[in-house]
């Protein structure tokens, strides 16, 4: 049997959330247009990647962060 890690949002990440949640409801935007933002930020995030290859900083983007 393997666990399975759940990650706790924070309270910024939840406030966003709603945030983002109330953008779309007032905006009439439903999933097939947040699939279509997910990649585009998805491919932000690869371009920020791209700059970021060879240093140590963070990129403003990244969700790796700690």
């Amino acid at each position: 049997m393997e666990l399975e890690i759940i990650e706790t949002p924070t309270r910024q990440q939840l406030s966003a959330e709603h945030l983002i949640l109330s953008i779309c409801i007032a905006n009439h935007l439903g999933p097939e247009d947040l699939d279509r933002l997910a990649h585009r930020l998805a491919a932000l995030d690869a371009i920020a990647d791209a700059h970021t290859v060879g240093t140590n900083h963070e990129h403003y983007l990244s969700s790796d962060r700690h």
